[in-house]
């Protein structure tokens, strides 16, 4: 993967498609996976350029997103081929997309860390997608608290 050094990183569109998704409560699609697929691969850019920049190697970083974040954060552990040291997700749900190919490539975050949360309580995502969630990333041998 190459890192572009001049990123337009334009994290108002990234809110604002997750927002209409939100806002359609589709909870198990996405309308535009081409959209989802170039703004993560944004986001993977944005994350070699901060290892390049500071110096600081992929392994010593901690991903960390709560709700539309936090999807983003569990595609990173579930399909990217970057290997972060440790992954939050605070609320939020695992695409179908990205959970297809973790499943489909076993102990491909067999050393990945994560820390997963999810509020009994939420209204807006049901906290039966964080335990659908917890299920796929052990399934795939994330190392999970």
């Amino acid at each position: 993967m190459e890192v572009v050094e001049d990123t337009d990183f334009d994290i108002e569109a990234i809110q604002q498609q997750w927002a209409e998704e939100a806002e359609n409560q589709n909870l198990n699609n996405v309308d535009d996976w081409e959209d989802v697929k170039k703004n993560f691969a944004l986001l993977e850019n944005e994350l070699l350029g901060i290892e390049k920049r500071f110096q600081i190697p992929l392994k010593d970083m901690a991903v960390m997103g709560f709700s539309q974040g936090s999807i983003m954060t569990r595609g990173l552990l579930l399909q990217s081929p970057l290997e972060i040291g440790h992954y939050l997700c605070f609320s939020g749900r695992t695409l179908a997309e990205f959970a297809d190919f973790g499943l489909k490539n076993p102990n491909f975050g067999a050393r990945r860390k994560l820390f997963l949360t999810h509020g009994v309580e939420d209204n807006v995502l049901p906290v039966e997608k964080g335990r659908e969630s917890l299920k796929i990333v052990q399934q795939i041998g994330a190392d999970v608290t």
